[in-house]
Protein backbone atom coordinates (compact mmCIF):
# COMPACT_ATOMS: atom_id res chain seq x y z
CA UNK A 1 0.00 0.00 0.00
CA UNK A 2 1.24 3.32 -0.87
CA UNK A 3 1.71 5.88 2.03
CA UNK A 4 1.97 9.59 1.91
CA UNK A 5 4.78 11.14 -0.28
CA UNK A 6 6.38 13.76 -2.10
CA UNK A 7 4.74 14.87 -5.28
CA UNK A 8 6.76 15.31 -8.59
CA UNK A 9 8.83 18.80 -7.48
CA UNK A 10 11.97 18.31 -6.00
CA UNK A 11 12.20 21.65 -3.97
CA UNK A 12 11.55 20.73 -0.25
CA UNK A 13 11.59 24.10 1.99
CA UNK A 14 14.04 23.30 4.71
CA UNK A 15 11.31 23.88 7.34
CA UNK A 16 9.26 20.33 5.82
CA UNK A 17 12.78 18.74 6.61
CA UNK A 18 12.75 19.89 9.74
CA UNK A 19 9.00 19.24 10.06
CA UNK A 20 10.14 15.20 8.70
CA UNK A 21 12.72 15.18 11.88
CA UNK A 22 10.42 16.39 14.40
CA UNK A 23 8.18 13.62 13.06
CA UNK A 24 10.27 11.14 13.52
CA UNK A 25 10.84 11.99 17.11
CA UNK A 26 7.22 12.30 17.56
CA UNK A 27 6.43 8.09 16.96
CA UNK A 28 4.29 7.10 13.80
CA UNK A 29 1.59 9.61 14.40
CA UNK A 30 4.04 12.83 14.22
CA UNK A 31 5.31 10.67 11.14
CA UNK A 32 2.34 10.98 9.49
CA UNK A 33 1.50 14.74 10.55
CA UNK A 34 4.94 15.43 9.33
CA UNK A 35 4.28 13.22 5.97
CA UNK A 36 1.16 15.54 5.16
CA UNK A 37 2.67 18.50 5.83
CA UNK A 38 5.52 17.77 3.67
CA UNK A 39 2.78 16.77 0.88
CA UNK A 40 1.02 19.86 1.68
CA UNK A 41 3.52 22.21 0.65
CA UNK A 42 3.28 20.21 -2.85
CA UNK A 43 1.46 22.09 -4.64
CA UNK A 44 1.12 18.87 -7.36
CA UNK A 45 0.63 16.87 -5.21
CA UNK A 46 -3.06 15.59 -4.06
CA UNK A 47 -2.97 17.01 -0.87
CA UNK A 48 -1.31 20.57 -2.01
CA UNK A 49 -3.60 20.71 -4.63
CA UNK A 50 -6.66 19.99 -2.66
CA UNK A 51 -6.25 21.61 0.56
CA UNK A 52 -6.66 25.50 -1.45
CA UNK A 53 -9.15 24.34 -3.58
CA UNK A 54 -11.33 21.78 -1.37
CA UNK A 55 -10.09 21.93 2.54
CA UNK A 56 -12.91 21.06 3.74
CA UNK A 57 -12.36 17.36 2.50
CA UNK A 58 -8.97 17.29 3.08
CA UNK A 59 -10.16 18.04 6.79
CA UNK A 60 -12.24 15.31 6.77
CA UNK A 61 -9.18 13.03 4.98
CA UNK A 62 -7.36 13.75 8.26
CA UNK A 63 -9.70 12.72 10.88
CA UNK A 64 -10.17 9.34 9.10
CA UNK A 65 -9.07 5.82 10.45
CA UNK A 66 -7.66 5.76 6.57
CA UNK A 67 -5.47 8.63 7.50
CA UNK A 68 -4.48 7.46 10.40
CA UNK A 69 -3.00 4.29 9.18
CA UNK A 70 -1.71 5.99 5.83
CA UNK A 71 -3.79 5.14 3.52
CA UNK A 72 -3.22 7.73 0.10
CA UNK A 73 -4.88 9.32 -2.00
CA UNK A 74 -4.23 7.41 -4.88
CA UNK A 75 -4.69 4.45 -3.15
CA UNK A 76 -8.35 4.54 -3.47
CA UNK A 77 -8.91 6.77 -6.63
CA UNK A 78 -5.44 6.40 -8.57
CA UNK A 79 -3.69 8.72 -9.87
CA UNK A 80 -5.43 8.87 -13.80
CA UNK A 81 -6.97 12.17 -13.81
CA UNK A 82 -9.28 11.51 -16.61
CA UNK A 83 -10.54 8.41 -15.39
CA UNK A 84 -11.55 9.58 -11.72
CA UNK A 85 -13.23 12.16 -13.99
CA UNK A 86 -15.31 10.13 -15.75
CA UNK A 87 -16.76 8.72 -12.86
CA UNK A 88 -16.90 11.23 -10.70
CA UNK A 89 -14.70 10.56 -8.36
CA UNK A 90 -16.65 7.84 -7.19
CA UNK A 91 -14.34 4.92 -5.91
CA UNK A 92 -16.04 1.19 -6.94
CA UNK A 93 -16.46 -1.58 -4.11
CA UNK A 94 -14.20 -3.76 -5.97
CA UNK A 95 -11.30 -1.51 -4.89
CA UNK A 96 -12.54 -1.40 -1.38
CA UNK A 97 -12.78 -4.94 -1.29
CA UNK A 98 -9.31 -5.21 -2.97
CA UNK A 99 -7.33 -2.98 -0.41
CA UNK A 100 -8.61 -3.97 2.79
CA UNK A 101 -12.72 -5.01 2.92
CA UNK A 102 -12.92 -8.15 0.97
CA UNK A 103 -14.89 -9.46 4.17
CA UNK A 104 -17.20 -6.64 4.62
CA UNK A 105 -17.59 -7.03 0.80
CA UNK A 106 -18.59 -10.77 0.42
CA UNK A 107 -21.14 -10.28 3.42
CA UNK A 108 -22.62 -7.01 1.28
CA UNK A 109 -22.67 -8.89 -2.12
CA UNK A 110 -25.25 -11.26 0.12
CA UNK A 111 -27.41 -8.03 1.77
CA UNK A 112 -30.79 -6.46 0.19
CA UNK A 113 -28.92 -3.29 -0.47
CA UNK A 114 -26.49 -4.84 -3.01
CA UNK A 115 -29.00 -5.86 -5.36
CA UNK A 116 -29.15 -4.24 -8.37
CA UNK A 117 -31.49 -3.29 -10.53
CA UNK A 118 -31.41 -5.12 -13.62
CA UNK A 119 -33.93 -6.46 -16.28
CA UNK A 120 -36.81 -4.63 -17.41
CA UNK A 121 -37.99 -3.01 -14.63
CA UNK A 122 -34.30 -1.32 -14.77
CA UNK A 123 -34.99 -0.01 -18.31
CA UNK A 124 -38.47 1.17 -16.93
CA UNK A 125 -37.17 2.93 -13.99
CA UNK A 126 -34.67 4.51 -16.30
CA UNK A 127 -36.74 5.36 -19.49
CA UNK A 128 -40.11 6.79 -17.45
CA UNK A 129 -38.79 8.57 -15.01
CA UNK A 130 -41.69 11.61 -14.82
CA UNK A 131 -44.12 8.31 -14.28
CA UNK A 132 -42.03 7.24 -10.69
CA UNK A 133 -41.37 10.42 -9.48
CA UNK A 134 -37.88 11.08 -11.19
CA UNK A 135 -36.87 7.77 -9.13
CA UNK A 136 -33.38 6.57 -10.51
CA UNK A 137 -31.51 3.78 -10.58
CA UNK A 138 -28.11 4.72 -9.42
CA UNK A 139 -28.91 7.34 -6.76
CA UNK A 140 -31.17 8.52 -3.73
CA UNK A 141 -32.38 5.33 -2.31
CA UNK A 142 -30.95 2.91 -5.00
CA UNK A 143 -27.47 4.33 -5.47
CA UNK A 144 -26.30 1.43 -2.34
CA UNK A 145 -26.94 -0.93 -5.38
CA UNK A 146 -25.34 0.90 -7.94
CA UNK A 147 -23.08 -1.13 -10.44
CA UNK A 148 -19.65 -0.28 -11.33
CA UNK A 149 -17.76 -0.02 -14.21
CA UNK A 150 -15.56 -3.21 -13.03
CA UNK A 151 -19.15 -5.04 -12.44
CA UNK A 152 -18.56 -4.57 -9.23
CA UNK A 153 -21.92 -3.15 -7.25
CA UNK A 154 -22.17 -0.76 -3.66
CA UNK A 155 -21.55 2.54 -3.01
CA UNK A 156 -19.69 2.46 -0.01
CA UNK A 157 -20.05 6.25 0.69
CA UNK A 158 -23.87 6.25 1.18
CA UNK A 159 -23.60 4.73 4.52
CA UNK A 160 -19.94 5.70 5.31
CA UNK A 161 -19.38 9.16 5.01
CA UNK A 162 -16.61 10.64 2.95
CA UNK A 163 -13.98 11.36 3.33
CA UNK A 164 -13.74 11.03 6.98
CA UNK A 165 -15.82 7.51 7.06
CA UNK A 166 -16.74 8.32 10.52
CA UNK A 167 -18.01 5.49 12.07
CA UNK A 168 -20.08 7.41 14.88
CA UNK A 169 -21.86 8.97 11.62
CA UNK A 170 -22.51 5.51 9.83
CA UNK A 171 -24.10 3.77 13.49
CA UNK A 172 -26.16 6.73 13.75
CA UNK A 173 -30.32 5.73 12.86
CA UNK A 174 -30.58 9.59 10.80
CA UNK A 175 -28.12 7.52 8.10
CA UNK A 176 -31.10 4.86 7.87
CA UNK A 177 -33.07 7.49 7.44
CA UNK A 178 -32.02 9.18 4.06
CA UNK A 179 -33.93 5.83 2.54
CA UNK A 180 -35.58 4.10 4.97
CA UNK A 181 -38.26 6.67 5.24
CA UNK A 182 -41.68 7.53 3.61
CA UNK A 183 -45.12 6.02 4.29
CA UNK A 184 -44.50 2.81 3.15
CA UNK A 185 -41.04 2.76 4.61
CA UNK A 186 -41.57 3.42 8.05
CA UNK A 187 -38.69 1.47 10.14
CA UNK A 188 -36.41 4.23 11.12
CA UNK A 189 -40.00 6.48 12.25
CA UNK A 190 -41.29 3.16 14.23
CA UNK A 191 -38.03 2.57 15.63
CA UNK A 192 -37.33 6.52 16.73
CA UNK A 193 -40.77 6.10 18.72
CA UNK A 194 -40.08 2.88 20.15
CA UNK A 195 -38.32 1.83 23.49
CA UNK A 196 -35.47 1.12 21.51
CA UNK A 197 -35.79 4.66 19.73
CA UNK A 198 -36.70 6.55 22.93
CA UNK A 199 -33.76 5.65 25.03
CA UNK A 200 -30.80 6.23 22.42
CA UNK A 201 -31.84 9.26 22.08
CA UNK A 202 -32.32 10.60 25.35
CA UNK A 203 -29.58 8.63 27.22
CA UNK A 204 -27.64 6.31 24.49
CA UNK A 205 -26.06 3.40 24.43
CA UNK A 206 -25.38 3.70 28.60
CA UNK A 207 -29.29 2.99 29.73
CA UNK A 208 -29.88 0.80 27.12
CA UNK A 209 -30.17 2.56 23.67
CA UNK A 210 -29.79 0.44 20.78
CA UNK A 211 -28.90 1.45 16.47
CA UNK A 212 -30.66 -0.30 13.45
CA UNK A 213 -26.87 -1.41 13.33
CA UNK A 214 -27.62 -3.14 16.64
CA UNK A 215 -30.25 -5.29 15.95
CA UNK A 216 -29.47 -5.86 12.09
CA UNK A 217 -25.78 -5.18 11.82
CA UNK A 218 -24.36 -6.22 14.80
CA UNK A 219 -20.09 -6.36 14.92
CA UNK A 220 -19.53 -4.94 11.51
CA UNK A 221 -21.61 -7.17 9.44
CA UNK A 222 -22.86 -6.20 6.35
CA UNK A 223 -25.22 -8.88 4.82
CA UNK A 224 -27.92 -6.62 7.18
CA UNK A 225 -30.70 -9.66 6.42
CA UNK A 226 -28.81 -12.36 7.86
CA UNK A 227 -31.63 -12.45 10.81
CA UNK A 228 -34.42 -10.61 8.52
CA UNK A 229 -37.67 -13.35 7.58
CA UNK A 230 -40.02 -13.07 4.87
CA UNK A 231 -43.54 -14.69 5.36
CA UNK A 232 -43.13 -18.61 6.18
CA UNK A 233 -44.51 -20.07 2.79
CA UNK A 234 -45.84 -23.85 5.02
CA UNK A 235 -47.18 -26.84 3.51
CA UNK A 236 -50.18 -26.86 1.34
CA UNK A 237 -50.46 -22.77 1.72
CA UNK A 238 -50.38 -20.35 -1.58
CA UNK A 239 -49.37 -18.90 -3.43
CA UNK A 240 -48.80 -15.29 -1.88
CA UNK A 241 -48.42 -13.08 -5.35
CA UNK A 242 -47.85 -9.87 -3.36
CA UNK A 243 -45.26 -10.76 -0.52
CA UNK A 244 -41.70 -12.44 -0.53
CA UNK A 245 -41.96 -15.80 1.12
CA UNK A 246 -39.63 -18.14 2.60
CA UNK A 247 -39.88 -22.15 3.43
CA UNK A 248 -40.17 -23.24 7.35
CA UNK A 249 -36.24 -24.41 7.51
CA UNK A 250 -34.94 -20.72 6.08
CA UNK A 251 -37.55 -18.90 8.30
CA UNK A 252 -36.65 -21.15 11.20
CA UNK A 253 -32.80 -20.35 10.52
CA UNK A 254 -33.55 -17.04 9.80
CA UNK A 255 -35.47 -16.41 13.13
CA UNK A 256 -32.94 -18.06 15.69
CA UNK A 257 -30.54 -15.30 14.53
CA UNK A 258 -32.48 -12.92 15.55
CA UNK A 259 -33.45 -14.03 18.25
CA UNK A 260 -29.95 -14.25 19.16
CA UNK A 261 -29.26 -10.62 18.47
CA UNK A 262 -32.39 -10.02 20.75
CA UNK A 263 -31.68 -12.43 24.00
CA UNK A 264 -28.43 -10.03 25.64
CA UNK A 265 -31.16 -7.58 26.06
CA UNK A 266 -34.45 -9.69 26.12
CA UNK A 267 -34.35 -13.40 26.80
CA UNK A 268 -35.85 -15.67 24.02
CA UNK A 269 -38.93 -15.71 25.77
CA UNK A 270 -40.18 -12.28 25.10
CA UNK A 271 -38.65 -11.19 22.09
CA UNK A 272 -39.98 -14.51 20.23
CA UNK A 273 -43.44 -13.16 21.34
CA UNK A 274 -43.32 -10.34 19.93
CA UNK A 275 -41.55 -11.43 16.80
CA UNK A 276 -44.60 -14.14 16.36
CA UNK A 277 -47.32 -10.93 16.80
CA UNK A 278 -45.90 -9.02 14.39
CA UNK A 279 -45.38 -12.33 12.10
CA UNK A 280 -49.25 -13.14 12.58
CA UNK A 281 -50.20 -9.16 11.10
CA UNK A 282 -48.38 -9.72 8.11
CA UNK A 283 -49.36 -13.40 7.13
CA UNK A 284 -53.03 -11.63 7.48
CA UNK A 285 -52.22 -8.45 5.84
CA UNK A 286 -50.53 -11.19 2.81
CA UNK A 287 -54.08 -13.19 2.34
CA UNK A 288 -56.03 -9.76 2.81
CA UNK A 289 -53.96 -8.55 -0.12
CA UNK A 290 -55.05 -11.79 -1.56
CA UNK A 291 -58.65 -11.25 -1.22
CA UNK A 292 -58.66 -7.83 -2.66
CA UNK A 293 -57.19 -9.05 -5.71
CA UNK A 294 -59.67 -11.25 -6.44
CA UNK A 295 -61.90 -8.68 -6.23
CA UNK A 296 -60.04 -5.99 -8.65
CA UNK A 297 -59.17 -9.00 -11.20
CA UNK A 298 -63.39 -9.53 -11.25
CA UNK A 299 -63.73 -5.87 -12.38
CA UNK A 300 -61.36 -6.75 -15.10
CA UNK A 301 -62.85 -9.59 -16.65
CA UNK A 302 -66.35 -7.82 -16.59
CA UNK A 303 -65.02 -4.65 -18.42
CA UNK A 304 -65.80 -2.90 -15.40
CA UNK A 305 -62.49 -0.94 -14.72
CA UNK A 306 -62.93 2.48 -15.68
CA UNK A 307 -60.82 3.20 -17.56
CA UNK A 308 -59.66 -0.33 -18.42
CA UNK A 309 -55.98 -0.66 -19.34
CA UNK A 310 -56.14 -1.33 -22.78
CA UNK A 311 -57.32 2.00 -22.97
CA UNK A 312 -54.87 4.24 -21.48
CA UNK A 313 -51.16 4.75 -21.58
CA UNK A 314 -49.26 1.04 -21.75
CA UNK A 315 -47.70 -0.01 -18.15
CA UNK A 316 -43.91 -0.24 -19.57
CA UNK A 317 -43.91 -3.96 -17.83
CA UNK A 318 -46.92 -5.25 -18.41
CA UNK A 319 -48.24 -3.40 -21.39
CA UNK A 320 -51.85 -2.74 -21.86
CA UNK A 321 -53.27 -5.78 -18.90
CA UNK A 322 -54.00 -5.70 -15.87
CA UNK A 323 -50.92 -5.73 -13.27
CA UNK A 324 -51.35 -4.78 -9.55
CA UNK A 325 -48.70 -4.89 -7.11
CA UNK A 326 -44.91 -3.45 -7.01
CA UNK A 327 -45.43 -2.47 -11.07
CA UNK A 328 -48.57 -0.20 -10.73
CA UNK A 329 -45.74 2.32 -9.40
CA UNK A 330 -45.73 2.99 -13.24
CA UNK A 331 -49.48 3.83 -14.08
CA UNK A 332 -50.97 7.44 -14.16
CA UNK A 333 -54.45 6.70 -15.24
CA UNK A 334 -55.51 3.77 -13.03
CA UNK A 335 -59.30 3.38 -12.09
CA UNK A 336 -60.28 3.14 -8.26
CA UNK A 337 -60.56 -0.12 -7.81
CA UNK A 338 -56.75 -0.32 -8.55
CA UNK A 339 -55.98 2.49 -6.87
CA UNK A 340 -57.58 1.53 -3.32
CA UNK A 341 -55.62 -2.02 -4.07
CA UNK A 342 -52.12 -0.11 -4.90
CA UNK A 343 -52.68 2.03 -1.44
CA UNK A 344 -53.62 -1.00 0.53
CA UNK A 345 -50.62 -2.78 -0.53
CA UNK A 346 -47.86 0.14 -1.25
CA UNK A 347 -48.73 2.12 2.30
CA UNK A 348 -51.27 0.41 4.56
CA UNK A 349 -49.69 -2.97 4.25
CA UNK A 350 -46.25 -2.40 3.79
CA UNK A 351 -45.66 0.89 6.53
CA UNK A 352 -48.21 -1.60 8.53
CA UNK A 353 -45.63 -4.66 8.86
CA UNK A 354 -43.07 -2.27 9.04
CA UNK A 355 -44.22 -0.93 12.68
CA UNK A 356 -44.97 -4.19 13.63
CA UNK A 357 -41.46 -5.21 13.45
CA UNK A 358 -39.82 -1.61 14.66
CA UNK A 359 -42.51 -0.66 17.27
CA UNK A 360 -45.39 -2.31 18.89
CA UNK A 361 -46.86 -5.53 17.31
CA UNK A 362 -49.94 -4.68 19.97
CA UNK A 363 -50.22 -1.57 18.12
CA UNK A 364 -50.32 -2.64 14.67
CA UNK A 365 -52.85 -5.35 15.87
CA UNK A 366 -55.60 -2.92 15.77
CA UNK A 367 -54.83 0.17 13.99
CA UNK A 368 -52.99 -1.49 10.99
CA UNK A 369 -55.14 -4.01 10.61
CA UNK A 370 -58.60 -1.75 10.91
CA UNK A 371 -57.19 0.15 8.06
CA UNK A 372 -56.54 -3.30 6.19
CA UNK A 373 -60.31 -3.88 6.82
CA UNK A 374 -60.95 -0.65 6.14
CA UNK A 375 -59.36 -0.89 2.41
CA UNK A 376 -60.93 -4.15 1.95
CA UNK A 377 -64.49 -2.59 2.89
CA UNK A 378 -63.89 0.63 0.46
CA UNK A 379 -63.09 -1.56 -2.86
CA UNK A 380 -66.26 -4.05 -1.63
CA UNK A 381 -68.21 -1.13 -2.06
CA UNK A 382 -66.79 0.05 -5.01
CA UNK A 383 -67.12 -2.69 -6.78
CA UNK A 384 -70.79 -2.49 -5.88
CA UNK A 385 -71.02 0.87 -7.30
CA UNK A 386 -69.97 0.03 -10.63
CA UNK A 387 -71.48 -3.14 -10.83
CA UNK A 388 -74.69 -1.23 -10.10
CA UNK A 389 -74.27 0.92 -12.62
CA UNK A 390 -73.40 -1.42 -15.39
CA UNK A 391 -76.81 -3.02 -14.12
CA UNK A 392 -78.47 0.49 -14.40
CA UNK A 393 -76.82 1.11 -18.07
CA UNK A 394 -74.96 3.92 -17.23
CA UNK A 395 -72.06 2.52 -18.02
CA UNK A 396 -71.04 0.44 -20.54
CA UNK A 397 -68.81 -2.65 -19.79
CA UNK A 398 -66.10 -3.11 -21.71
CA UNK A 399 -64.32 -6.44 -21.24
CA UNK A 400 -61.00 -7.35 -22.56
CA UNK A 401 -60.29 -8.62 -25.86
CA UNK A 402 -59.36 -12.17 -26.61
CA UNK A 403 -55.84 -10.39 -27.35
CA UNK A 404 -56.26 -8.77 -24.13
CA UNK A 405 -57.10 -11.59 -22.13
CA UNK A 406 -54.53 -14.28 -23.36
CA UNK A 407 -51.57 -11.51 -22.43
CA UNK A 408 -53.20 -11.22 -19.34
CA UNK A 409 -52.92 -14.91 -18.47
CA UNK A 410 -50.06 -14.73 -19.64
CA UNK A 411 -49.00 -12.24 -16.94
CA UNK A 412 -50.70 -14.30 -14.38
CA UNK A 413 -48.70 -17.83 -15.77
CA UNK A 414 -45.57 -15.46 -15.10
CA UNK A 415 -45.96 -14.16 -12.03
Amino acid sequence: MRRFRLGKSSLIPIGAVVAAIVGTLLGAGGLREAAFQLERLDAKSCIGCHVTRQPTLVHEMKLSVHFRVGVSCEDCHGDDHEAMFGRNGEVSSAVCAEACHAEQYEQFKRSGHSEPKTGRKADALALNPSRVGSCALNSGCHASRKTHDDGSTGKCSICHPSHSFSMQVTRDPAVCVTCHSGSNNTEVAEYEKSIHGVLYRTGGRDVGGVTCVTCHMPGGRHDENFNLTEVELRPGEGPLHFVKTMSPATFQKRRDAMLETCKPCHGTKLAKRALLEADAFRRAGAYALEEASVIVHQLYDEGLLDPMPGDRLPNPLSGGVLDLGANQLFDREMSMPERIFYRMYMFTFAGGWRRAYHNTPQLVTWHESEMLKTDLIELRAEASRVRALARAGVITPRPPSDAEAAAYERSRTEK
